[in-house]
């Protein structure tokens, strides 16, 4: 398979694109903070907006490898 990375994708209805710095304060209001949300992903709920820094920082250092895919 070849890995092409996280690219923006575009729908008429929906844009996915890389994490921008920022967006952590958007994502702990709307759904890393929800525990009924965190019940489907990875990680634990995220008691305050700098667990929410911390992860979007790993998850945008990794940008460099193409076999990473990580969208808001």
């Amino acid at each position: 398979m070849k890995h092409f990375g996280t690219k923006t994708l575009e729908t008429k209805n929906l844009i996915l694109r890389k994490i921008q710095n920022g967006d952590y304060k958007t994502a702990f209001k709307n759904y890393c903070s929800d525990v009924d949300v965190t019940d489907y992903v990875l990680w634990e709920v995220h008691k305050n907006e700098e667990d929410t820094k911390e992860l979007f920082s790993l998850w945008m250092n990794t940008y460099d490898e193409e076999d990473t895919y990580k969208w808001v």
